[in-house]
Protein backbone atom coordinates (compact mmCIF):
# COMPACT_ATOMS: atom_id res chain seq x y z
CA UNK A 1 0.00 0.00 0.00
CA UNK A 2 2.87 2.51 1.00
CA UNK A 3 6.03 1.02 -1.11
CA UNK A 4 9.26 0.49 -0.48
CA UNK A 5 9.95 4.13 0.13
CA UNK A 6 11.32 7.65 -1.41
CA UNK A 7 14.21 6.66 -3.00
CA UNK A 8 14.43 3.17 -2.14
CA UNK A 9 13.07 1.64 -5.19
CA UNK A 10 15.54 -0.86 -7.48
CA UNK A 11 13.55 -0.62 -10.59
CA UNK A 12 15.42 2.83 -11.56
CA UNK A 13 18.81 1.35 -11.32
CA UNK A 14 18.83 -1.54 -13.58
CA UNK A 15 15.62 -1.67 -14.96
CA UNK A 16 14.85 1.76 -16.71
CA UNK A 17 16.37 3.25 -19.17
CA UNK A 18 15.72 7.21 -18.58
CA UNK A 19 14.19 6.41 -14.74
CA UNK A 20 14.27 10.49 -14.15
CA UNK A 21 12.16 11.82 -17.46
CA UNK A 22 10.18 8.81 -19.41
CA UNK A 23 9.21 6.05 -16.42
CA UNK A 24 8.58 8.57 -13.90
CA UNK A 25 5.30 7.24 -13.09
CA UNK A 26 7.15 3.22 -13.15
CA UNK A 27 9.48 4.68 -10.25
CA UNK A 28 6.86 6.48 -8.42
CA UNK A 29 4.67 3.55 -8.18
CA UNK A 30 7.38 1.41 -7.41
CA UNK A 31 8.35 3.73 -4.53
CA UNK A 32 5.26 5.19 -3.14
CA UNK A 33 3.00 2.38 -4.47
CA UNK A 34 -0.90 3.17 -4.81
CA UNK A 35 -0.67 6.04 -2.14
CA UNK A 36 1.87 8.11 -4.72
CA UNK A 37 0.33 7.16 -7.52
CA UNK A 38 -3.41 7.92 -6.45
CA UNK A 39 -1.99 11.36 -5.44
CA UNK A 40 -0.38 12.18 -8.75
CA UNK A 41 -3.27 11.27 -10.30
CA UNK A 42 -5.80 13.46 -7.69
CA UNK A 43 -3.43 16.56 -8.46
CA UNK A 44 -3.88 16.30 -12.35
CA UNK A 45 -7.58 16.12 -11.91
CA UNK A 46 -7.21 19.28 -9.72
CA UNK A 47 -4.98 20.75 -12.53
CA UNK A 48 -7.33 20.17 -15.15
CA UNK A 49 -10.69 21.35 -13.23
CA UNK A 50 -9.52 24.48 -11.86
CA UNK A 51 -7.91 25.40 -15.81
CA UNK A 52 -11.25 24.18 -16.71
CA UNK A 53 -13.18 27.03 -14.00
CA UNK A 54 -10.80 29.34 -15.56
CA UNK A 55 -10.80 28.95 -18.78
CA UNK A 56 -15.25 29.41 -18.03
CA UNK A 57 -14.66 32.57 -16.44
CA UNK A 58 -12.04 34.13 -18.94
CA UNK A 59 -15.08 34.40 -21.33
CA UNK A 60 -15.47 37.79 -19.74
CA UNK A 61 -12.22 39.11 -21.12
CA UNK A 62 -13.23 37.85 -24.59
CA UNK A 63 -13.16 34.20 -26.76
CA UNK A 64 -9.43 34.62 -27.26
CA UNK A 65 -9.23 34.77 -23.64
CA UNK A 66 -11.11 31.57 -23.39
CA UNK A 67 -9.91 29.55 -26.00
CA UNK A 68 -6.06 30.38 -24.40
CA UNK A 69 -6.96 28.71 -21.03
CA UNK A 70 -8.89 26.37 -21.99
CA UNK A 71 -6.24 25.41 -24.40
CA UNK A 72 -3.60 25.12 -21.81
CA UNK A 73 -5.71 22.74 -20.02
CA UNK A 74 -6.14 20.29 -22.82
CA UNK A 75 -2.80 20.33 -23.68
CA UNK A 76 -2.30 19.16 -19.75
CA UNK A 77 -5.33 16.88 -19.68
CA UNK A 78 -4.30 14.70 -22.67
CA UNK A 79 -0.21 14.66 -21.50
CA UNK A 80 -1.55 13.28 -18.66
CA UNK A 81 -4.25 10.87 -20.04
CA UNK A 82 -1.09 9.43 -22.23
Amino acid sequence: MFGRGLGHGTQKLYYVQESNTDFIAAVLGEELDFIGCAAVIVGFLLLVWYGRRIALGARVLGPQASYLAGGAAFVIAFQAAI
